[in-house]
C-alpha cells in the first residue's frame, strides 16, 4: 500500500493498481474483510482518476457489500460518497443525490462533521447540475456553516466557490462577487499559511537529514576499518605463535583459529550493521525527494491556472522546463482594470534555492500590485528591487552573497491595444511579418544596490498590431550546452529560431522549441531551467 501511495503521488495511477491488486490477494488469502474491502476501495479510486467510472463503480460496489457485512458505518458512508462522485460524474444526478444523502445521513449519525460538510458541498453540486439552483444555493449554504463551526478552511473555501458560481448561474452578480471575493481571499491565506509551513519544515528537514547522512557514512567507514585492523591483528598474532615451540604450536594455533573464526562473526555482524545504515541511508534520500515533490505542488500552485491564462490570452503557449524537480523560474499575471500584467522571472539558481526565490518573488509582486494598485513596469521593478535588497538583507556594505532574479514585466492595455515593458536583464522579443523587434531590458538584476546617481529602470511603450508574436523568457534556453563542441544555444541562433517559427500556431511552436533543445542537448544534462512564454497579439 505504501509503494501504490507513492505511484498516486506520481499519478501513476496503472503502477499503483497493480500494487492494489497484489495487496487484494494477500488480504484474500487472510481472509480480512475490512481489509479487503479497503482494497476494493483504493482500486476504484484508481480507475475514478483515470475517468474510468464502470469500473470504478464496480469495485465500490464489492467495497459496500464487505463494509455492510461487518456493520463498518464509517466505511458504508465514505463508498456511499464515492459511488455519488462517480454518478455526478457521469451525469446521473439523481442516483448522485440518492448516495450522497445515504453518505449524509451516516455521517451525522457518528458525529463526522467534516465528512458531512464535504458531502453538503456534494449534494449541492449534484443540485446545480440538475440546474436547481435553489436548493444548490441552501445546500452549499449549509456547507459554509458547518465548515465555520468546524473551523476548516478548505471546505469554506469550496462553500465559497459554489456559492459564487450558482449565483453566478442565477444572474445574482452582486452575491456571486461577494462570494468569490471571500473565496479568492481565503485561497491566497492558505496558500500563504501552506507555503511558509511547508517552506520551513522542508528547510529544517533538508538540514538535519543531511547531517545524519554524514554522521552515518562516517561511522559506516570508522566499523569497517575497525573490523579490518581486527582481522590484520588476528593474522599477525597466528603468524608470529608460528614460530613458537612446537608442543605450544598446537595450542597457538587453535588459539589462533578460534580467535579468527571469533573476529569473522563480530565482522559479519558489523557488515549486517553497515548494510542497515546504507538501508537507512537510502530511506532518507527518499523522504528527502518526497519532500522537494512536496514542494513542486506547492509552486505549481502559486503559477496561473490554464484556466486562467485563457481567460487571458487565445492563443499561447508556455515550455516550462526545470532543471530539477523545483524551479527557479516562474511566470506570473495580474489583471487590473482594463490592464493585465504579466511577468517572466530568473531567480537566482535553481532547485531548492531557486524555488524559494520564486515563492519569494511572486509573493513580493503580488503584494506591490495590491497594495498600491500599480501598473506601471519601471516603478513595480523599482519596488521590487528595494523589497528584495530588504527581505535578504543585501545592501552596498554587505557583498559577501547577492541573490535576486532577472525579469521581463510588460502591462498591456486591453482597449487599447498597447504595452508597456520594463525589463532586468529580461529583454522583450516581439515578431511582426518575421521581423524581430527587440525591447532591451537594463543591464542590472533584481536585488543589487543602486549608486545615487542611478536612475530607476526604464519604461519603454510599444503599439501593437494583431497578429504580433511576443516572447517572454529566461535565459536558460540559450545557456543550454550542447552540439558537437559542447558550447552555449546563445541568442542570435535563437532568434533566428524564433524568426523561422513565429507564424506557425502556438502548440507547434512549443513542440518545436522543445525538440530542438533536445537535439541540442543530446545526451548531456540539462544546463540551467527553462521558461519561454509565447502570446500572439
Amino acid at each position: 500500500n505504501n509503494i501504490a501511495a507513492i505511484y498516486i503521488g506520481q499519478g501513476n495511477y496503472d503502477k499503483a493498481r497493480e500494487k492494489y491488486f497484489e495487496s487484494l490477494k494477500l488480504k484474500k488469502e487472510i481472509g480480512n474483510k475490512q481489509q479487503i474491502s479497503i482494497a476494493y476501495y483504493n482500486i476504484a479510486e484508481t480507475y475514478y482518476n483515470q475517468g474510468k467510472y464502470d469500473l470504478a463503480l464496480e469495485n465500490d460496489l464489492e467495497s459496500l457489500k464487505l463494509k455492510e457485512e461487518i456493520g463498518d458505518k464509517q466505511g458504508i458512508a465514505a463508498s456511499y460518497n464515492h459511488i455519488g462522485d462517480i454518478y455526478f460524474k457521469k451525469g446521473n444526478y439523481d442516483k448522485a443525490l440518492e448516495n450522497q444523502f445515504a453518505s449524509l445521513k451516516l455521517f451525522e449519525k457518528i458525529g463526522a462533521k467534516y465528512s458531512a460538510a464535504n458531502t453538503d458541498i456534494s449534494i449541492a453540486n449534484a443540485y446545480s447540475g440538475k440546474l436547481d439552483y435553489s436548493n444548490a444555493t441552501k445546500w452549499f449554504r449549509q456547507a459554509m456553516q458547518l465548515a465555520k463551526e468546524i473551523g476548516s478552511k478548505p471546505l469554506l473555501q469550496d462553500a465559497y466557490k459554489g456559492l459564487s458560481e450558482v449565483n453566478e448561474k442565477m444572474s445574482d452578480y452582486h452575491n456571486a462577487y461577494n462570494y468569490h471575493k471571500l473565496y479568492t481571499d481565503l485561497k491566497d491565506t492558505l496558500l500563504n499559511e501552506t507555503s511558509s509551513k511547508q517552506i520551513a519544515e522542508m528547510n529544517t528537514k533538508y538540514d538535519t537529514e543531511k547531517k545524519d547522512k554524514e554522521l552515518i557514512q562516517k561511522d559506516a567507514e570508522i566499523s569497517k576499518q575497525q573490523a579490518e585492523s581486527e582481522k590484520q591483528q588476528i593474522q599477525r598474532n597466528a603468524f608470529i605463535v608460528g614460530f613458537g615451540l612446537v608442543l605450544l604450536l598446537a595450542i597457538f594455533i587453535f588459539r589462533g583459529y578460534r580467535h579468527k573464526r571469533e573476529a569473522n562473526r563480530m565482522l559479519e555482524i558489523k557488515n549486517e550493521a553497515i548494510n542497515k545504515q546504507n538501508e537507512e541511508i537510502e530511506k532518507k534520500n527518499t523522504l528527502i525527494t518526497d519532500s522537494i515533490e512536496y514542494a513542486k505542488n506547492i509552486q505549481s500552485a502559486i503559477l496561473p491556472s490554464e484556466e486562467e491564462l485563457k481567460k487571458h490570452f487565445q492563443d499561447y503557449f508556455i515550455l516550462y522546463k526545470p532543471k530539477d524537480i523545483v524551479s527557479g523560474d516562474f511566470y506570473w499575471i495580474h489583471e487590473q482594470e482594463d490592464n493585465l500584467l504579466l511577468a517572466v522571472a530568473d531567480c537566482t539558481g535553481h532547485g531548492v534555492p531557486g524555488a524559494f526565490m520564486s515563492l519569494m518573488g511572486h509573493n513580493l509582486l503580488r503584494e506591490i500590485v495590491s497594495s498600491k494598485n500599480n501598473s506601471n513596469p519601471s516603478e513595480i521593478l523599482d519596488e521590487l528591487n528595494l523589497k528584495v535588497l530588504k527581505t535578504l538583507k543585501q545592501d552596498s556594505k554587505n557583498t559577501s552573497a547577492k541573490y535576486g532574479m532577472d525579469i521581463a514585466l510588460i502591462s498591456m492595455d486591453k482597449k487599447r491595444n498597447t504595452i508597456e515593458f520594463a525589463g532586468a536583464h529580461n529583454p522583450l522579443y516581439i515578431y511582426r511579418n518575421k521581423e524581430c523587434i527587440q525591447l532591451k531590458a537594463d543591464s542590472r538584476s533584481i536585488g543589487n544596490s543602486m549608486d545615487k546617481e542611478e536612475k530607476g529602470f526604464n519604461k519603454q511603450f510599444f503599439q501593437l498590431q494583431k497578429g504580433d508574436m511576443l516572447y517572454l523568457f529566461s535565459d536558460g534556453y540559450t545557456a543550454q550546452k550542447g552540439g558537437s563542441e559542447n558550447k552555449k544555444f546563445f541568442f542570435k541562433p535563437f532568434r533566428e529560431l524564433l524568426q523561422g517559427i513565429c507564424e506557425l500556431e502556438v502548440i507547434e511552436q512549443q513542440h518545436l522549441l522543445n525538440a530542438t533543445v533536445l537535439s541540442w542537448q543530446g545526451n548531456k544534462k540539462q544546463t540551467d531551467d527553462i521558461l519561454i512564454v509565447g502570446i500572439r497579439a
